[in-house]
Parts: C-alpha cells; structure tokens; sequence
C-alpha cells in the first residue's frame, strides 16, 4: 500500500488519553483523605466503625479560637453506661448551640475523649463522594485552563 503523496494525509499518531495526566491529582486526593482519616482519633475510629452512639448531657460550653467564619464552641459532654461515666468533647462551629443540661446524641468510641456529631455512615459517604467530586473539578478547571492557554498562545504566535 503506498502512503498518500498529498500533503497533510500524513499518518496521525494515536489519540494520548486526556485524563492519564491527571491521574496524579486523583492519587493525591485520595492521599489526602487517607491522611487526614487518620490523623484525627475520633474520625479515624468512626471510620473504622468502632463508635456507638450515646445521649449525653452538656456539663459545660466555652469558646475558643475561630472556625470558618465565627467562633468554635467546645462543650464538655457526659454520659454513663456500664463501665461508668464517660466524658468526651464535641466541638462545633458557630455561636453556643447547646446550653449546660442539654441532652446531645452524639457518637463516641472507646478510648477516644472527642465526640462526633455524625455516623459513621455519614462518614462513609463523605469519604466516598467528596474525593471524587473534588478530582473532577480540578481536572475541568486545570483542563480548562490549560485549553484557554493553548488558544492564547495560537493568537500569539
């Protein structure tokens, strides 16, 4: 078979996959997310399943530092069971949301002396569909970015 002789007919290497240059992103998200599960007691022990959930009552409430956009309250909470009275702390943010004597049902792990708010189940989810959304914005606005570059530099040269 001969090559045809016109010019531009030349043979064009197969199409690069788009996505495989970003791949690394995907990686270091999911890197991320691993470090940051267990990093972090309460979480780590949600994640794992080793939490259960208690009514506690609020023993006291105090502010400290900031959080997003106001004030992190921590409150003491306590609560008893079979093997005695347990205390933890659970941290919000925004202004005071529970008051001394309030009851909060919160999540808690053995060992561990912060509560969560959320399930593990909600944990899970987060887990599974924040990365994934997260890599597929990065890799939208790095690819659109990089076609805006591509164009303005065909303008100028």
């Amino acid at each position: 078979m001969r090559p045809d002789p016109r010019p531009g007919f030349e043979q064009a290497p197969a199409p690069a996959r788009r996505w495989l240059p970003y791949a690394w992103l995907a990686l270091a998200v999911l890197a991320i997310m691993l470090v940051i599960g267990m990093s972090f007691p309460a979480l780590h022990a949600g994640l794992l399943g080793r939490t259960h959930q208690v009514t506690a009552e609020v023993v006291s409430s105090h502010s400290e530092g900031r959080c997003c956009r106001s004030d992190r309250t921590v409150h003491d909470v306590r609560w008893s069971d079979a093997d005695g009275v347990h205390t933890a702390a659970l941290a919000t943010c925004g202004p005071l949301r529970y008051d001394v004597g309030d009851r909060v049902r919160v999540w808690v792990a053995p060992g561990v002396t912060e509560a969560r708010r959320e399930s593990p189940r909600t944990l899970w989810w987060s887990l599974v569909l924040v990365p994934p959304v997260v890599v597929v914005l990065l890799v939208a606005a790095l690819g659109w970015v990089g076609r805006i570059g591509a164009r303005l530099r065909r303008r100028a040269g």
